[in-house]
């Protein structure tokens, strides 16, 4: 593969992946009234493919310092092993498992939102709107993983709008990244 096919490939990837993800998070939001089951299925498999997504930038962008590839990569692993643990648990218990799914995913965007903001702050190389994107996006997906965190009794319908929301801003974080080519 060319360099030039190997950014376009980077670029579609991105792009993709972006618009799966705020596709995923809006279809969480127009059916609220479906099951908490039903609708932690459709967050997993956003979730899921977030983490394939990150781990994929990880090993495939030969520019990514290495702090940028272990982030990546770990921050995917989390994501795709929570993900998994969600799809299991439901066949298995479901009520045990929305309340671990609820906790877990919360600590996976947690992670996320932190990377983001690690990412915004530490990449100098992008340009200065792009890295306030970046960051604004890992404060707010830090800020809903808290709030599900310490106020858990706040009910599944929030705790699935806010991670729907989180989905959204990452979504178009992911889809920015794809168009400009960062």
């Amino acid at each position: 593969m060319t360099e030039k096919s190997t950014e376009r490939s980077f670029k579609t990837q991105n792009i993709l992946i972006g618009l799966l993800m705020i596709f995923i998070g809006i279809l969480a939001l127009i059916n609220p009234s479906a099951t908490n089951t039903a609708v932690i299925l459709l967050l997993s498999m956003g979730l899921l493919i977030a983490g394939i997504s990150r781990i994929t930038n990880a090993l495939s962008d030969q520019e990514l310092k290495n702090y940028k590839v272990i982030g990546r990569f770990i921050s995917g692993i989390i994501a795709i092993i929570v993900s998994l643990i969600a799809v299991i648990l439901i066949l298995i218990n479901t009520p045990l498992a929305l309340n671990l799914w609820y906790f877990f995913l919360a600590i996976s965007f947690l992670i996320i939102g932190l990377a983001r903001i690690f990412l915004g702050a530490m990449t100098k190389e992008y340009d200065k709107w792009f890295r306030i994107i970046l960051i604004s996006v890992g404060i707010v997906t830090l800020i809903l993983s808290i709030l599900i965190i310490v106020v858990p009794e706040i009910g599944g319908l929030y705790i699935v709008v806010s991670l729907a929301v989180s989905l959204l801003l990452n979504g178009f974080a992911r889809l920015l990244l794809g168009l400009i080519g960062e």
